[in-house]
């Protein structure tokens, strides 16, 4: 009697465990499928809130924040007393004798283009989204000049940089120079800066405005003589650039918003609450502001 009853049991034990092992369904908290989101503006908004996350990344220690400061010599890593660095990354960038194992070198390339890679998949799925309302352009415009951004850190880094813009394009990118990507980046910047918000608000606190587009491509003007391609500009159009650069600034200067005038004159004397968004505050703080979603493509 004890061994049938423990053979009937053992049998019913292994059919259970056998029965569950077909029925590997699960829900899953963690994920959203793409055909269920996206169809709201605010879900919009938390898509492309990770492109702004990416920027977290810019001024942790190790990053491209710190390789741009180090090479230019801007700052400068003291020695131990016996003569050596503690960490010889840190020597190498001194000496400017780079190798493509270091660690600020590949923290750098991978901030510019995650962020690249972000950007595209966004827009991919942007594209995807039926959703229609006023604000669908402005974030599209919105993730447009972010990814200039990443390309304007990557050509001002390492100069001729692989080209993608395709989120569905699984082949090896094909290289460009900077001359090529200068004109992309000044495009992308123009086309999309009549659908920017010229003024800030709230609601677009760390966000890409019409004065963050502006500082961008006054940056891009500013170095129009390597991005357009060392002695391949013409006077004339070398001193044309710098000309919008100056117009561009002074037009930054003029208005009473973000980085105004007087912040400018005196920016101990203001509170930065009240002075509004600032042109980059969106490094810190936008991925914060807008949150953050995971989103699987089905």
């Amino acid at each position: 009697m004890k061994n049938f009853m423990r053979n009937t049991g053992l049998a019913l034990l292994s059919a259970m465990m056998l029965s569950s092992c077909f029925d590997l369904k699960e829900e899953v908290y963690s994920e959203i499928p793409m055909d269920n989101f996206g169809k709201t503006e605010q879900e919009l908004i938390a898509t492309a809130g990770r492109a702004y996350t990416q920027l977290q990344n810019y001024c942790t220690e190790q990053s491209l924040w710190t390789l741009s400061l180090q090479v230019s010599d801007e700052c400068a890593v003291p020695i131990n007393s016996n003569g050596s660095w503690a960490e010889e990354r840190y020597g190498e960038l001194q000496r400017q004798q780079y190798t493509p194992s270091n660690t600020l070198v590949l923290k750098g390339w991978n901030f510019c283009f995650d962020g690249i890679a972000s950007c595209n998949e966004i827009l991919y799925e942007l594209g995807l989204s039926t959703a229609e309302f006023e604000a669908k352009e402005k974030i599209t415009a919105e993730v447009e000049v972010l990814r200039a951004f990443f390309y304007f850190m990557a050509i001002d880094g390492w100069g001729n940089v692989p080209y993608s813009i395709d989120y569905t394009d699984t082949s090896y990118p094909e290289q460009k120079d900077r001359k090529f990507l200068f004109s992309f980046i000044e495009k992308s910047i123009k086309d999309n800066l009549p659908l920017l918000d010229a003024e800030p608000s709230t609601s677009t606190y760390g966000r890409v405005t019409q004065d963050v587009a502006y500082t961008l491509l006054a940056k891009l003007y500013l170095n129009a003589d390597v991005g357009r391609g060392r002695g391949g500009m013409l006077q004339r159009d070398f001193e044309g650039s710098l000309l919008d650069c100056r117009r561009l600034c002074v037009e930054l200067l003029g208005q009473q918003r973000g980085f105004g005038r007087e912040y400018l004159r005196h920016p101990l004397q203001h509170d930065l609450h009240r002075v509004g968004p600032q042109l980059l505050h969106y490094l810190h703080h936008g991925a914060r502001q807008l949150g953050h979603r995971e989103v699987q493509h089905s």
